[in-house]
């Protein structure tokens, strides 16, 4: 048996084993799990998507619906998962899940509030959206307790990202972490 031809095809990695019949049987490897991640900030500690953008929830949504979408999804980044792929850092006790969006697609939410990344926010720990009036309502950031910010005036802390190991989660029927 030949060693596999590996291919890259966006995100997904597929494999393909020549067998000495000349059939090919495919193989596939699984994207990484996205996480989340935390950061200290001038608001305390706060939580990350996995590529350390402040998270955010709208004051707009209901607990385990977004009324974010078109123009209001192309500036505030709805925080998409896969099914089970969550991965959840040591410090965070928020209560972590995920709600349907109108495309079908699993939106991560928080204490049952969907979240999203902002356009705005360019690098890592910066919270631009904190407290912006966008799309007919307010934004706020999230802490490691799950609890919307409401303040415009940060602390004197200093903005570290920080991404913390996960402890793997268990995913239920109830699609909570």
């Amino acid at each position: 048996m030949q060693a596999p031809i590996v291919l890259k095809l966006g995100f997904i990695t597929a494999g393909f084993t020549l067998l000495t019949a000349g059939a090919i049987a495919p193989t596939f490897a699984q994207p990484a799990a996205p996480t989340i991640s935390t950061a200290s900030s001038t608001f305390g500690k706060i939580l990350n998507s996995s590529n350390h953008k402040t998270l955010y929830v709208f004051t707009e949504d209901s607990p385990g619906k977004s009324n974010c979408s078109g123009a209001c999804a192309q500036n505030w980044l709805p925080v998409v998962v896969k099914k089970g792929s969550l991965t959840r850092p040591a410090g965070v006790t928020a209560k972590l899940g995920v709600t349907h969006r109108s495309d079908g697609a699993l939106q991560l939410t928080v204490n049952q509030h969907p979240v999203y990344t902002f356009v705005g926010d360019t690098s890592p720990g910066v919270t631009s959206g904190q407290g912006l009036d966008a799309s007919g309502g307010l934004w706020w950031i999230v802490n490691t307790k799950g609890t919307a910010i409401t303040s415009n005036a940060p602390s004197s802390s200093i903005t570290t990202p920080n991404q913390l190991s996960p402890t793997g989660p268990t995913y239920n029927d109830t699609y909570q972490y």
